[in-house]
């Protein structure tokens, strides 16, 4: 479905490949490296299909994501807010636990840094005072 459509990859972390395999986890993490797998919705770098470790979400529906989701998920709440007011590392890992989405402010400062995305005070537009 994700390389055809729009969903996203299911979670899926390198010790589950290797297992699948029957192959050491640093093999399959080798095998990976570097590589990138070109599809009709554009080209990737095959580690972003992987997980170190998928996020859990919360709720009775627990379900794991891959940090892609969570990407998406982060780009989505920095594109839709107030550029006059924008959201610390802090705010935002708050905005995705009420999505269920559990990570801290440190991971969210990783993810933002990995998509080229500003700290919130580069961000800010600044009004006419």
């Amino acid at each position: 479905d994700f390389f055809f459509g729009d969903k996203l990859p299911l979670a899926l972390t390198m010790a589950e490949l290797a297992e699948s395999l029957n192959i050491a986890v640093s093999t399959a993490s080798r095998a990976v490296k570097d590589k990138v797998l070109q599809y009709p919705g554009g080209v990737i770098p095959m580690r972003s299909l992987f997980s170190l470790s998928p996020v859990k979400t919360g709720g009775k529906d627990s379900e794991l994501i891959t940090a892609l989701h969570v990407k998406e998920a982060l780009t989505d709440l920095i594109e839709n807010e107030n550029k006059q007011k924008t959201y610390s590392d802090q705010q935002l890992s708050k905005k995705l636990k009420e999505k269920d989405i559990f990570i801290s402010r440190r991971t969210v400062a990783k993810y933002r840094d990995d998509l080229g995305i500003k700290g919130s005070f580069e961000r800010r537009e600044k009004g006419d005072n």
